[in-house]
């Protein structure tokens, strides 16, 4: 026979296993390994390679911007459609639901730009990562807006809008639109951009303002009138070679890319600090 503490014994032990399961350590949030979905309770996940991405990834959801008026994502199965003009077709293709596009030392620059869709006011977005594979010259990646139709700028600058730029190692990611032939507003938003990590960079063009997104936080608003263009514009991704330079064979990929209207306003404010006006060339 059990002495008589023994049963009471047993059921603190038992209480004890229970309170352990039911009760939540208050440390921090857990996070994916590389590659594993996000908890469905957190607000941020680890990637591969490390990084922690903000969940959700895109400001389209955070800002509640409603459903896209254009989109590719690029699932089709390996041809990239042919509404996408490509500098070199050879270098672009489909691959695993992104878009490809590979350059080699002597490949020069290579672009793709979405020829179904133009438009004055809306936002943009994509989600996009770039990756230099030797120690040759490294190409500077874009993701930017180019003009339908020439606007005569001197220069030809065209009054594009770089939504993001960089190149890989870098400190910062980098934008800009330009003013008039010697002059341009710029931003930079300090990100780590080593080994290929994505990133997702978005702009809301309204007749207003220019708000700049990175990673899901609006960064930068410019309400110049010498800002406000009111020129159509296309999205272009695109790799940019030093001319006569040896470049580091190099890669750009991105998830998706996406138009939203202005139809549906933003739930959060678009409140940041303004541009700083340089008199440097527009990054092209």
């Amino acid at each position: 026979m059990l002495p008589p503490h023994r049963p009471a014994r047993r059921r603190l032990v038992a209480l004890a296993c229970l309170l352990a399961l039911l009760v939540v350590p208050g440390g921090a949030p857990s996070q994916a390994g590389p590659g594993d979905p996000p908890p469905a309770d957190d607000d941020s996940f680890v990637g591969a390679g490390g990084y922690t991405y903000p969940r959700p990834t895109n400001a389209a959801k955070v800002f509640r911007w409603g459903a896209e008026t254009w989109r590719d994502e690029f699932e089709s199965g390996g041809a990239l459609r042919p509404q996408w003009r490509v500098s070199r077709p050879k270098r672009v293709r489909e691959q695993q639901g992104q878009i490809t596009m590979d350059a080699r030392a002597h490949t020069g620059t290579v672009s793709v730009t979405a020829t179904d869709t133009a438009a004055a006011y809306g936002r943009w977005e994509t989600r996009v990562r770039a990756k230099r594979y030797d120690a040759g010259t490294p190409y500077r990646f874009f993701w930017e807006l180019v003009p339908v139709q020439p606007t005569g700028c001197p220069g030809g600058r065209d009054q594009r809008i770089v939504i993001a730029s960089w190149a890989q190692d870098d400190a910062r990611a980098v934008g800009s639109i330009g003013v008039d032939a010697d002059t341009a507003f710029t931003f930079g938003a300090d990100l780590d951009l080593r080994i290929g990590y994505f990133h997702t960079y978005a702009i809301e063009v309204a007749p207003d303002h220019v708000s700049w997104f990175v990673d899901t936080k609006v960064v930068h608003t410019e309400r110049r009138p010498e800002a406000l263009t009111g020129v159509v514009y296309r999205p272009r991704l695109r790799m940019q070679a030093v001319r006569g330079a040896t470049m580091a064979r190099s890669r750009m990929q991105a998830d998706w890319v996406r138009h939203y209207s202005l139809d549906r306003p933003g739930v959060l404010p678009v409140t940041a600090p303004a541009m700083t006006r340089t008199d440097l060339a527009p990054l092209c």
